[in-house]
């Protein structure tokens, strides 16, 4: 455990002396299986441990439980979902923001993931990249994104790949490993554990920086489009009617996250997430960026 983490712990610690069984309403903003409400469970044994008193509340799906945290009045509330992304959506079709207020008081943490570009273990991932392809591509964010990608990659080839269509990150690998699909761009928690298995083949990833064992896939592609080396944001946020409590929160649950033995902290780590230690102002700052990073790839 870092320095950095202990005084955080230390400052916690004393927090929690004045807010021992602090009430806070937990949305869990994501489908009942999913990987955002696996780590959510993960945070509220943590919040719990912590002395809060948590009220944990289905949202069933990311754009719900923003629902339902933003019409929350008069109690502590807290949400864990990729809302620059979801409200940057929202403002290019001139629809109120799903997830509001944000501001920077409203900022508790965030953690960053990316995706990964994966082929069926024991062929040759880098043909992607070659010219004259016709391969099928599996995808799951949604049409509009979907054939910007592969458009995109088509037209950096000079290749016919075709999209197809997926709902969720383990129907894509499902895909990739029945032949279905010849490549898949998918998120890295199931990147790292199906290669782990030896079924996937995944050497690229959307961090321009590169991580979990993987080349950055911006520096394999000649192209300076934002998708190839876009960050999915995922943001923890908090309202209160107590702005001390919306600061003290920000502490406590930054420490969490980044304490590598905490059950939060544990499951980042195998999801092969990456956990912010920034302060409200910078988390602010992020999701900014993030947010206007995904209104040019929806362009």
């Amino acid at each position: 455990m870092t320095k950095k983490i202990v005084v955080l712990l230390i400052t916690m610690l004393f927090s929690f002396s004045a807010m021992a069984d602090e009430k806070i309403t937990v949305i869990l903003g994501g489908s009942a299986g999913g990987t955002l409400n696996s780590f959510n469970a993960e945070l509220v044994k943590d919040l719990e441990q912590a002395g809060y008193d948590v009220d944990a509340q289905p949202g069933e799906s990311m754009v719900k439980g923003g629902q339902i945290y933003s019409s929350l009045q008069g109690k502590n509330a807290f949400l864990f979902v990729p809302s620059a992304q979801i409200n940057a959506e929202d403002d290019l079709v001139k629809r109120d923001l799903t997830i509001s207020p944000v501001k920077t008081e409203n900022m508790a943490f965030a953690i960053v993931n990316y995706k990964s570009l994966c082929a069926k273990a024991g062929t040759d991932l880098d043909r992607v990249f070659k010219s004259g392809n016709s391969l099928k591509v599996g995808m799951n964010e949604g049409v509009r994104i979907n054939d910007k990608y592969v458009d995109r990659l088509n037209k950096v080839t000079k290749s016919k790949n075709v999209m197809v269509p997926y709902n969720s990150s383990g129907k894509q690998i499902k895909g990739l490993i029945t032949g279905d699909i010849d490549v898949t761009l998918v998120n890295e928690a199931n990147a790292l554990r199906f290669t782990k298995e030896g079924r996937v083949t995944c050497n690229y990833t959307t961090n321009p920086n590169g991580g979990n064992g993987f080349d950055p896939l911006s520096g394999k592609i000649n192209d300076k489009w934002v998708g190839w080396q876009y960050e999915y944001l995922l943001v923890g946020h908090i309202k209160s009617d107590d702005a001390e409590f919306t600061k003290e929160f920000h502490k406590a649950i930054t420490a969490i996250i980044n304490d590598p033995s905490s059950n939060s902290g544990i499951k980042i780590a195998k999801n092969g997430w990456f956990a912010l230690d920034l302060s409200q102002k910078d988390l602010m700052k992020r999701y900014n960026l993030v947010f206007n990073s995904t209104q040019k790839l929806l362009k």
